[in-house]
């Protein structure tokens, strides 16, 4: 599946996501609701990760790969929680997002991408009107280092899917934009492969969040 593809496939998780939940929040204004669920979109750029290959160009200049950088985009739902039914003296809340990353070098000879899907369930306390504090986990699947150079063919690996630690301190600009600063641990094992060392796609990165009107 080609980069274009799979970003295409994450545009359209966010798309679908925003229109079920803003379909479902219509549905339930005359009652009174313990969760409010507002759907959103997230881009973000991060740095970290063990180094998959590097493309060198004709200027002298060159640009890396990592299994930790790279662009994220996707989308998903913050489900707001009413704290006093559950009693907490601060709000409290949950992310469920699905987002496609990936870490990308190309020239016209060759092109080297180390990409993978995540779905991240992040549960996070209020700490005033601005910040918030969250913790949780990221499944990653479709994780895949590919390799394709004029006159040489191509390589692809495949990894098996990962379970990540996930952490988050945000910040709210205004009610549909948001920044926050994540730090992730994960390993990756390749697929089909005994014995061969774990990779590491750790990283920490910066995301802007837009929330869609309810």
């Amino acid at each position: 599946m080609t980069t274009l593809t799979k970003l295409g496939l994450a545009l359209a998780l966010a798309v679908s996501g925003a229109s079920f939940t803003t379909q479902a929040n219509s549905d339930d204004t005359a009652t009174e609701k313990k969760f409010n669920a507002k759907p959103f979109m997230v881009f973000g750029y991060a740095f970290g990760g063990d180094d998959m290959g590097t493309l060198e160009y004709e200027d002298g200049s060159s640009s890396d790969v990592s299994a930790g950088g790279g662009f994220t985009m996707g989308g998903g739902v913050d489900i707001a929680i009413d704290s006093e039914s559950f009693g907490f003296s601060k709000p409290i809340g949950v992310k469920l997002t699905g987002a496609y990353k990936f870490d990308s070098a190309t020239a016209d000879n060759a092109d080297i991408t180390f990409d993978r899907f995540e779905f991240t369930v992040l549960p996070y306390v209020q700490l005033n009107e601005k910040v918030t504090l969250g913790a949780g986990v990221s499944f990653h699947t479709g994780v895949e280092f590919s390799l394709e150079m004029d006159g040489s063919g191509s390589e692809s690996y495949e990894f098996d899917g990962a379970t990540a630690f996930v952490a988050e301190l945000g910040f709210k600009q205004n009610e549909q934009l948001s920044w926050g600063f994540r730090f992730t641990s994960v390993e990756y094992t390749l697929a089909n492969y005994s014995g061969a060392e774990a990779t590491s796609g750790s990283n920490f990165g910066g995301f802007m969040t837009y929330s869609f009107k309810q």
